[in-house]
């Protein structure tokens, strides 16, 4: 049976120690070093040129205000562009959209699906409120609809009322 870890058996404790392979010396005794009463105060440097140094900064200076302001005018001028091509890309996708909203609705009503016809029309409406071909479709839609629904005979007198 081999060692199974349960307490100290003799071969172990009476084993020989290795052979040193080489003989480490004492430590060295402790020698304090002597105490200087010097004292310790932060003196500027004789050999810096300070006239250098005074030039040098107001360049480096002068420098960093051109580029930023450089930089202020190319990003305000580059902002300036990129909204404009917002909006003009947005008045164009407005356009897009109206057109698809009135040709959609006049299908719809050519295939008598008129509350489509008038969904489409209010959509349009939010986009261009201003438009006259737009308000005619919409008055005709909702006449059309009052004769069924007397919520449309409100919504048209209040539509009425508006353009007025």
């Amino acid at each position: 049976m081999g060692y199974m870890g349960f307490g100290m058996q003799k071969w172990i404790y009476s084993r020989n120690s290795k052979r040193v392979l080489f003989e480490r010396k004492g430590v060295p005794s402790f020698n304090p070093l002597q105490s200087y009463s010097r004292t310790f105060s932060i003196k500027p440097n004789i050999s810096v040129n300070k006239t250098f140094m005074g030039i040098l900064s107001f360049v480096i200076g002068i420098i960093l205000l051109f580029i930023g302001t450089f930089s202020f005018v190319s990003f305000n001028h580059y902002s300036k562009a990129h909204s404009q091509e917002m909006s003009d890309l947005e008045a164009y996708e407005d356009k897009k959209a109206f057109r698809f909203l009135i040709a959609s609705g006049k299908e719809r009503l050519k295939m008598n699906q008129i509350h489509g016809a008038y969904s489409e029309f209010k959509l349009a409406y939010k986009i261009y409120p201003n438009n006259k071909e737009l308000h005619d479709y919409i008055s005709e839609t909702l006449l059309v609809l009052c004769e069924t629904d007397q919520k449309y005979c409100l919504e048209l007198s209040a539509f009425l009322l508006e353009r007025l």
